[in-house]
């Protein structure tokens, strides 16, 4: 009775708001232990129960209809789990159009919050996925439509809130009719999405075909809220690979039309603004390079190229720069490693236009030998030949308007 006093005396000294919000604070903690406690031993061990809730309720979040052979569920760490076998997720002729044998996921906590299924984890084993492209550029899954524009419960979207996903050693078979390309095989993929909101991160390792390249690494980190929106999306990518025949890459890949050969290692960054490409940057390691700028030069070939080389997109112009760039052509010309930058800025607002070049070293004899392979005017290609410049200019730093 006596210590019970001390605690009355403070009881009694908080204002009525105070005192208001321990009570519902107590409340809630124990209405949330409550919940958790039934959850657990109650609801979970008899999830399957629930087995037609919760494939509605997966139905109407990607959209789709969806068939689950068995649910089960347990507790992981302070997250409810649910393991789905035999999961199809069917298209408009509700016929299988994907065809899952096991997913493995956490439920998150949000979902209360958010009143649709949210996952704290989505973890798939051994999958084997057909994506594809058709000729109007619309992706699908199997037979299931990525995105379904003007629509908010289409997949693509969905799968943009939840916090993690994880593919292990899937088989992935890319097929792209919008470039009538034949099918790509990737093999032992693995694949790592993480969503916080709008920033999205992933990681993606596959082994394709032998003649393409070693295994490749491409990785992102990316902002944006809805594949509906593309345009306001902003990030970079990343991509390594250790060997590859650059060019056996077309069929899927944009490639300059001018490139036509070319081996080696490379790793490339490529930035993203507002939707659109706005700067390449690229560690290149390559030999037997093959490459014809224009109809009225002839092909340059060039036995190594090894360095960085990028370009930027400004807002009234562009940066292009070297590091370390070296070249060694079939016809004895060789560049030394070189560090270039070269800007420019287009008029504006009553302003000249700027530019600015800097270099570390320019060897002129290599440069004018160069040339021969470069789209110049013939004004300027004449003047190279008749005053052919010879020696080296080191530590140039120069701006005009």
């Amino acid at each position: 009775m006596l210590n019970s006093l001390p605690i009355r005396l403070l009881w009694h000294s908080f204002n009525w708001l105070t005192r208001l919000a321990i009570v519902a604070s107590a409340v809630m903690a124990v209405l949330t232990a409550l919940a958790i406690l039934m959850l657990r031993y109650w609801l979970l061990p008899n999830v399957e129960q629930y087995h037609d809730r919760i494939v509605a309720s997966l139905a109407g979040a990607i959209g789709n209809p969806v068939t689950i052979g068995k649910i089960e569920g347990d507790w992981l760490g302070f997250r409810p789990r649910l393991s789905f076998a035999d999961v199809h997720i069917l298209n408009e002729q509700q016929q299988p159009a994907l065809v899952l044998p096991r997913i493995d996921s956490s439920v998150s906590w949000m979902s209360l919050f958010a009143a649709k299924l949210r996952l704290a984890s989505l973890e798939i084993d051994r999958p084997e996925l057909l994506i594809r492209r058709d000729a109007q550029g619309k992706i699908f899954i199997g037979g299931v439509t990525l995105s379904k524009q003007g629509g908010d419960n289409d997949l693509a979207d969905w799968l943009l809130h939840q916090s993690r996903m994880v593919a292990r050693d899937a088989l992935i078979v890319w097929v792209d009719e919008q470039r009538d390309a034949p099918p790509l095989v990737l093999q032992r993929v693995n694949l790592r999405i993480e969503n916080l909101f709008s920033h999205h991160r992933f990681a993606l390792r596959a082994v394709p075909p032998a003649e393409l390249a070693t295994p490749l690494d491409v990785r992102g980190d990316f902002y944006g809220a809805s594949f509906d929106d593309l345009g306001a999306w902003r990030g970079q990518a990343f991509a390594r690979l250790d060997y590859t025949d650059v060019t056996a890459w077309r069929p899927w890949l944009d490639l300059p039309d001018e490139f036509s050969l070319g081996l080696g290692a490379l790793r490339g960054w490529l930035d993203i603004e507002g939707g659109k490409v706005a700067g390449i940057t690229a560690d290149l390691d390559l030999r037997d390079v093959a490459t014809k700028l224009a109809e009225d030069v002839p092909e340059m070939i060039l036995l190594n190229l090894r360095g960085r080389a990028a370009w930027k997109e400004m807002a009234a112009g562009m940066e292009v720069s070297t590091r370390h760039l070296a070249m060694r052509l079939k016809n004895g010309v060789e560049l030394q490693p070189t560090d270039f930058y070269f800007r420019t800025a287009k008029a504006a607002n009553g302003q000249s236009a700027v530019s600015e070049i800097r270099a570390n070293l320019l060897q002129l004899e290599s440069l004018a030998g160069l040339a021969n392979f470069l789209p110049l005017e013939a004004g300027l290609r004449a003047k190279l030949d008749a005053y052919a410049p010879r020696g080296r200019v080191s530590n140039l730093n120069a701006q005009w308007q």
